[in-house]
């Protein structure tokens, strides 16, 4: 990325690409967002005696766990939410929705037309698990706008999307589908860095 327009951008970088930024940043120790450190950088979780660690991935199932051991009633924290993994997913996707979309605006990114940021963000929502891939973005969300009312009708469309994906069974085979294609693209010597980079992170959440 020689190009001075590349590098402010980047907007064509591929996976295999940020794989192989970021186990050589973490390899030089250089200063990177939180959220791609191992989480024993950041602490020192050996120190504490946990007594439930949860998952993303076993978010209800955890929750359940830690409200029974605390003998709070699940429905006191849920209130009338009958649905509550459908609530949580919507309300994720709302918020990426609002994040990308504004901070396109904000920042005012020269690389990519609004037209190509709606494209990727309907794209990330197909990847996390939350869209179908056989629902194509509406060509009326392919525009060259970014106001609020931009905003909340792409959040409506994507909702209406969500709820014509299917089972969250074949979202989560697509997502994992999508996390198989993205890591085959990465060359061996670099997921064995990064393997090694992340190995306590395994052992601690027993991977």
């Amino acid at each position: 990325l020689t190009d001075s327009k590349k590098q402010q951008c980047n907007h064509n970088m591929s996976f295999a690409d940020f794989c192989a930024i970021l186990s050589d940043a973490l390899s030089q120790g250089k200063r990177i967002d939180p959220h791609f450190l191992p989480m024993s950088l950041q602490c020192d979780p050996c120190v504490v005696n946990f007594t439930l660690i949860g998952k993303l991935e076993m978010f209800m199932s955890d929750t359940r766990d830690i409200l029974r051991v605390a003998n709070i009633s699940f429905t006191d924290v849920t209130g009338d939410v009958v649905d509550i993994t459908t609530a949580n997913e919507l309300a994720n996707m709302n918020d990426v929705i609002v994040r990308v979309i504004s901070y396109a605006k904000k920042t005012n990114i020269t690389c990519l037309q609004n037209k190509d940021v709606a494209d990727r963000l309907w794209r990330h929502l197909q990847i996390r698990g939350f869209l179908s891939k056989t629902i194509p973005i509406p060509l009326y969300l392919l525009q060259n706008d970014s106001s609020t009312v931009y905003q909340e009708t792409y959040i409506a469309a994507a909702f209406q999307a969500y709820y014509k994906s299917g089972t969250s069974e074949e979202r989560l085979r697509q997502k994992n589908e999508a996390m198989m294609e993205a890591y085959a693209s990465v060359p061996n010597e670099i997921l064995d860095k990064l393997s090694r980079i992340f190995a306590e992170d395994c052992l601690l959440f027993d991977y």
